[in-house]
């Protein structure tokens, strides 16, 4: 595995789009930009979370400056 330097991996704020636990799937957006969270994606699991909710996720760039959510949390208000 080829380890990325820290500076490819930024936070940001994201709503929950739509959710489909049974999949181990959600889709978040944060307006511009939409990624998908699986249930093997780093975090707390699909099962408590909810449409609307919001999230903070940890993206890392890739090489084709895509991005990948590499971890979610719940947003604390």
């Amino acid at each position: 595995m080829i380890k990325l330097p820290l500076s490819d991996i930024t936070q940001q704020v994201v709503s929950i789009e739509d959710l489909r636990p049974a999949l181990g799937l959600a889709y978040v957006s944060d307006g511009a930009c939409s990624w998908a969270i699986s249930r093997g994606t780093a975090g707390p699991g699909l099962d408590g979370l909810y449409p609307g909710q919001r999230l903070r996720v940890a993206l890392r760039t890739l090489a084709d400056r895509s991005s990948v959510v590499e971890h979610y949390e719940p947003e604390l208000a």
